[in-house]
């Protein structure tokens, strides 16, 4: 593989991690809010 290859696979790699990762905190942070109030009027 060309190191410009490389460079970009890195570069997506990085924007998917910043993009994914805040997104995947949030939906778990209200998927615990969800769970937490169904069980709790349940």
């Amino acid at each position: 593989m060309s190191l410009r290859v490389i460079m970009i696979c890195d570069y997506v790699i990085r924007v998917l991690f910043l993009y994914i990762l805040p997104v995947a905190e949030y939906t778990g942070i209200c998927c615990g809010y969800l769970i937490a109030c169904v069980s709790s009027t349940v």
